[in-house]
């Protein structure tokens, strides 16, 4: 039986045998397969015997059997568990222990989705990590691929779980409001790893941008790793600025984000709408900004102080029950940053925090951090042969020999509607300008292309999947993670309803039955950590919408929010008197969010538009070509 070793050489000896898809003399042969696949995707006709053999030999989705799902947010994406299978290993009898982690992307969702989620920019970095000075500081990368409808990235498994579930289980039992952190050495580890990990990921040319205990993974022994570079974005040429053409949408977790990006988000919505009520006078104020500076790398060191004040305290600096709150928070963060008085925190700590959690021209370097004497006792050339003060406990090691659901029926497409996603005021200005069809269809083949990224296909090394291989193996196959991880394992999940942040759904069940949670004793695998319960898709929405009003609040001064209590009676106040004030205030956020809602009807309108009048004109052209 084939194996990937004979696999991978049958693509690279079928390229010979194959006209060059591209003209650039340095591209790769992984470029020159993953274009020549993509080509015979738009060529309909009978392929030549060496590209069937390339495709018959080429990775698909059946490679990889999945064990469980570890996040879904409906049919646009999904983080699975999963393991090589017999094509891979060469060996139907055999039962590898070792398992991966696969990101699956919608390619249509992403490539609408762009602006905010770049799989060329997550990619590009988990190259980096291939090398040698990377030191397993990020997922070490397996295979990255295209099939038909998806775009696929394989992973290292990192076995400890990540840093959200650790904080999550230190709170099982406890009452709401008491929220308790981890141990300051575990935390002084982690902390001084993940400095580590961001200061090589800018000195790459790179910020991420979503830095969050989700985001914050531990193997085995217990080191860190930080993962998920979909919303990073390169640093401009010998500095640390991200160009404004990288922030033209709101990124990151609300909880964690930097004023600054808030402000930029603010700005992007100012200028907006200025270009719609100046439409056809001209070229509009924002023109040729592209290569200005939106914000810089330093957005990274607020999250990771904000990181630091959550696995400390239990709870994130800056929590609302809204986001809009939330937001309002962070941009006046001056009044609203607080540290509660506990012998657990150390007074070291708390200057740490405070000297991470500032504007950014008062941001300190990663050379001033380690400086720190809440890092005095760490040995920053050996973080990685230091033995960690937390270790995860062994994984369980009885995997499922095969998969427990097929992925047809664990993701449909029915229960989103796409077009309502996109509706949203705030997200409207993702949506592409009025084009041709073709050109449309032209934009995106180009897009997943990815020509300037040198493609997007990364085979596996040839010794990946021998029966030696050194990689994941089953005493590595789960997390140190909560009671319910077993229950995964008969059926996918979806993170929808997840919070913002999401946490792991199994927590949720008493607030999902509409019972409420105890105010003075926590129940048993509950977590009693403040949390805001929101779709997935409506945290989207809630994410943008909000980020374009809250810096007009903050500049104008307006005094805090209500409590959420008080928020609440006065909304129904509101409702049932109807008043001039309230009627006045509606209006005023219409004028906020309308113009770009009213734009973005137009321009669907045009495009249907278009569609109608040529439709049946594309649809002659296209069975012309068939027949050539």
């Amino acid at each position: 039986m084939a194996c990937w070793r004979e696999r991978r050489q049958e693509l690279l000896d079928g390229l010979k045998y194959l006209p060059a898809v591209t003209n650039a003399s340095s591209a790769s042969s992984e470029e020159q397969l993953h274009l020549t696949l993509l080509a015979a995707e738009q060529d309909k006709r009978d392929p030549p015997t060496p590209l069937k053999r390339i495709r018959g030999a080429a990775l698909t989705l059946d490679d990889f059997p999945p064990l469980s799902t570890l996040s879904s947010s409906g049919s646009f994406s999904r983080v699975e568990l999963v393991r090589p299978s017999s094509a891979l290993t060469g060996d139907e009898n055999s039962r590898v222990g070792r398992v991966y982690v696969m990101k699956t992307l919608d390619r249509r969702w992403a490539f609408r989705m762009k602006a905010q989620q770049s799989p060329q920019h997550e990619l590009a970095i988990l190259r980096l990590g291939r090398t040698k000075d990377a030191s397993n500081r990020i997922p070490r990368l397996i295979v990255s691929f295209l099939s038909p409808t998806s775009f696929h990235i394989v992973i290292s498994h990192a076995s400890g779980g990540d840093l959200w579930t650790l904080l999550e289980k230190a709170n099982e039992g406890v009452a709401v409001g008491e929220e308790r952190g981890l141990s300051e050495d575990w935390v002084r580890g982690w902390m001084a790893q993940l400095l580590n990990a961001v200061d090589w990921l800018h000195g790459k040319g790179w910020a991420h941008r979503d830095i969050k205990p989700q985001n914050l993974l531990l193997d085995a022994p217990g080191h860190l790793q930080l993962t998920d570079f979909g919303s990073a974005a390169p640093l401009s040429r010998n500095s640390s600025s991200i160009a404004r053409k990288n922030c033209r949408a709101l990124v990151g977790t609300p909880d964690y984000i930097a004023p600054e990006v808030l402000r930029h988000a603010e700005k992007v919505f100012q200028e907006a709408e200025e270009e719609d009520a100046a439409f056809g006078a001209g070229p509009s104020s924002a023109a040729g900004n592209d290569e200005k500076r939106a914000y810089g790398a330093e957005v990274d060191v607020w999250s990771c102080g904000v990181v630091l004040y959550e696995l400390l305290y239990g709870k994130a600096p800056f929590f609302a029950e809204e986001i809009a709150d939330t937001y309002e928070h962070i941009v006046q963060w001056q009044n609203h940053l607080t540290f509660p008085t506990t012998d657990c925190v150390s007074s070291a700590a708390v200057e740490a925090m405070r000297c991470m959690l500032v504007d950014p021209s008062s941001r300190p370097s990663f050379a001033k951090l380690k400086s720190f004497p809440w890092f005095a006792k760490v040995d920053w050339a050996k973080l990685r042969e230091t033995t960690p003060a937390y270790i995860p406990p062994p994984a369980p090691s009885d995997l499922p020999s095969s998969p427990s659901f097929a992925r047809s029926q664990a993701f449909s497409a029915s229960s989103i509607d796409f077009s309502s996603f996109f509706s949203s005021p705030g997200l409207s200005i993702l949506r592409p300008s009025p084009r041709t069809a073709d050109g449309a269809r032209r934009e995106e083949r180009e897009y997943w292309e990815a020509r300037e990224w040198g493609g997007l296909l990364s085979l596996p090394d040839a010794d990946e999947f021998d029966a030696a291989a050194p990689s994941c193996t089953t005493e590595s196959a789960y997390a140190a993670a909560p009671e319910h991880t077993s229950s995964r394992q008969s059926q996918p999940r979806s993170t929808s309803p997840f919070e913002t942040p999401a946490r792991p759904l199994s927590r949720l069940q008493h607030l999902q039955h509409g019972t409420s949670r105890p105010k003075t004793h926590g129940t048993p695998g509950s977590s009693g950590r403040s949390r805001r319960m929101v779709s997935d898709i409506d945290a989207w929405r809630e994410m943008q919408e909000h980020a374009w009003s809250v810096g007009m609040s903050a500049r104008k001064g307006q005094p805090p929010r209500q409590t959420p209590d008080a928020a609440k009676a006065s909304r129904l106040t509101a409702k049932e008197k109807k008043t001039g004030e309230a009627w006045s205030e509606s209006k005023e956020n219409e004028g906020v969010l309308g113009g770009l809602e009213k734009r973005q009807k137009d321009v669907v309108r045009q495009l249907e538009d278009i569609d109608r009048k040529y439709g049946p004109l594309f649809a002659l052209a296209e069975q012309a070509g068939k027949k050539q």
